[in-house]
């Protein structure tokens, strides 16, 4: 069991280089595996969304990538929309996104946006979490620059990134 088991997280591995953590399916993945689809849970001990989960907060990285599935773990969702919102702020810039803009980034409604973060600040300050997470200065200089609190307390070094990317005017977009 223990060799099935690691065979799906190496194969689940290679296919989310591939096509994206988010497209992986229960049948697409056992079937790469070799692992009969009905015996899923009793090799993993978990259901396929437990396992994809797991998957993810184990470091598999949600790439931006386009769904291509009609059911899609919430979570995933989640982070691939918090991906591109990240991309998204860094080329308008942080303090200017919208839920329209990430919508439209995301490939997403702004309902589904809105679903995910709330308000425009609970999007805003996801991002900015997802920058300081990923040490993503210009983001975090942007904030700096409006002196919002999360990115006062980011990590030192990545405050003084940001910190000379203020000195040289590039926060602003």
């Amino acid at each position: 069991m223990k060799r099935k088991h690691r065979v799906l997280i190496d194969t689940a591995g290679r296919m989310a280089a591939r096509i994206g953590l988010v497209n992986i399916s229960q049948y697409d993945l056992c079937r790469e595996a070799g692992v009969p689809e009905g015996s899923f849970k009793h090799v993993t001990g978990k259901s396929f969304g437990e396992f994809i989960t797991e998957l993810y907060k184990s470091g598999v990285p949600v790439e931006a990538r386009d769904v291509t599935k009609t059911r899609v773990n919430p979570e995933l969702r989640r982070a691939l929309i918090l991906s591109l919102a990240l991309e998204h702020a860094e080329r308008v810039g942080w303090n200017t996104i919208t839920r329209g803009g990430v919508a439209i980034a995301a490939n997403v409604s702004a309902g589904t946006v809105t679903h995910y973060f709330g308000t425009i600040d609970g999007l805003r300050d996801a991002v900015l979490c997802e920058a300081i997470t990923r040490g993503r200065p210009r983001v975090v200089a942007q904030a700096l620059s409006v002196s919002h609190p999360r990115a006062l307390r980011a990590p030192r070094e990545l405050i003084e990134r940001a910190a000379a990317i203020i000195s040289t005017g590039e926060a602003r977009v």
